[in-house]
């Protein structure tokens, strides 16, 4: 019994019949025989059909399929591709200004992130927080307790794995943003540096400035970390706490082309940025989460020393966001007994990619048997079936690919059987 499927595709198509399919691929099956159909099938009309995907469990390709859908039975078709609203994941800033600071007095910035549990019963924020006390006497120039306050906190972020680089559990991405390499002090680091994503390692080839020692600010592409140690002899970089970009060769270059370049300059004020990270497949340890964070500042912080600046993201219709939740909450529909605090090993086999956009054709249809199994005084047991998949040209959303009339095309085969929707566009484009 089923309330809801969803059906991802990748807008290519491989295989052409349910035992050659691999995760991606869309078929219109003949509900009688369980063959694909194609678009100048011979009685296409006259057939009932069934929705094939296939989904990766345990390693093993795995045939999906909605229940046989009669073309008198359906109730409702969409088709739909709203994806112009931006998709960014939510962010925010906390700026700590040059106020000067307060003798022992504790300076926080921390993380709420918020839950949106689909199943259970009941709903927690979970708080990261970043702390730094200055001592009883402030002897030393205000800059000095500035940089250690900016690396206090950035550790305190690195020690959670929900802000941690690397982490498998990682939410949200913790950067500082101190300085521009257009800032007066600012040097170039005289190497190529390798960096990887989680480490504090960082390695170069050839020679770095003399001036890049333990104790300045290293500009790395597009966050900043303080320099703990620098191994000439090994070519080693020691940072603070570990890289939060991607795997690369950050360029050394000249001046302000300069994508690796320092200071020695003591800063007196910093900028956390807070990104949330998209959750997969592999990075989410809560199949029903989804992250919303805001930044807060305790009580205790000095008055205006830190300023918050939050943007919220927009998921528009065919978002990887959508998709995804819709992909959970079908899985949850049809095996209603999962629930992840009694499975918290299980990870529902999703197909939704991060980071696309895709185009949506929901049916909503009654069951051939003309019998609601949940409530017998009502006959009608409505269904609804949703494809995503993300257009290409000559893909499986494309109504005039080519080859024409291919099982791939899965589109081209829908509307051949269905005809036109009754709302939306079948334009995907």
């Amino acid at each position: 019994m089923e309330l809801l499927k969803v059906f991802v595709g990748d807008g290519a198509g491989t295989g052409t019949t349910v035992a050659t399919m691999v995760p991606g691929d869309l078929l219109l099956l003949d509900a009688a025989t369980y063959t694909p159909l194609a678009a100048n099938t011979s009685g296409l009309t006259s057939k009932d059909v069934v929705i094939a995907s296939c989904i990766s469990k345990n390693g093993v390709n795995t045939p999906v399929f909605s229940t046989p859908i009669k073309l008198a039975n359906i109730k409702y078709i969409s088709a739909v591709n709203d994806n112009e609203s931006s998709t960014a994941e939510a962010s925010a800033t906390a700026a700590v200004a040059s106020t000067d600071l307060a003798a022992s007095t504790t300076y926080s910035i921390g993380i709420q992130i918020k839950e949106d549990l689909r199943m259970g019963t009941y709903n927690k924020n979970t708080e990261v927080i970043g702390s730094y006390t200055t001592p009883a006497v402030l002897s030393a120039s205000d800059a000095t307790y500035k940089m250690e306050m900016a690396s206090t906190i950035a550790k305190g972020f690195a020690a959670n794995p929900l802000t941690s680089a690397g982490s498998p559990y990682q939410l949200v991405n913790v950067a500082r943003a101190v300085f521009s390499n257009s800032a007066t002090g600012a040097t170039a680091a005289g190497a190529n540096l390798t960096v990887s994503r989680g480490s504090r390692a960082v390695t170069y080839s050839g020679t770095v400035s003399a001036s890049l020692v333990a104790g300045v600010m290293l500009n790395l592409g597009d966050s900043s970390y303080l320099v703990e140690k620098v191994d000439t002899t090994n070519k080693i970089i020691t940072l603070d706490t570990a890289y939060q970009g991607s795997n690369t060769s950050v360029t050394s270059g000249t001046g302000s082309t300069a994508a690796a370049y320092f200071t020695a300059t003591l800063l007196d004020s910093f900028t956390f940025n807070f990104t949330a990270i998209a959750q997969t497949q592999k990075n989410r340890f809560d199949q029903f989460r989804m992250v919303d964070f805001v930044v807060i500042t305790p009580k205790g912080n000095d008055s205006g020393i830190v300023t918050v600046t939050k943007t919220e993201p927009i998921y528009p219709i065919g978002s990887f966001r959508q998709v995804r939740d819709l992909e959970e909450k079908a899985y949850t529909n049809s095996n209603p007994l999962i629930n992840y605090r009694e499975f918290p090993a299980e990870l529902f086999p999703l197909n939704a990619t991060s980071g696309t956009f895709y185009c949506l054709l929901t049916v909503a249809y009654t069951s051939g048997w003309g019998y609601n199994m949940m409530q017998s005084n009502q006959a009608e047991f409505l269904q609804t079936a949703v494809v995503a998949c993300p257009f290409s040209a000559d893909g499986q959303f494309d109504l005039t690919p080519s080859p024409a009339n291919s099982v791939k095309n899965f589109l081209e085969v829908w509307d051949a059987w269905a005809g036109s929707p009754t709302s939306g566009s079948y334009t995907f484009s």
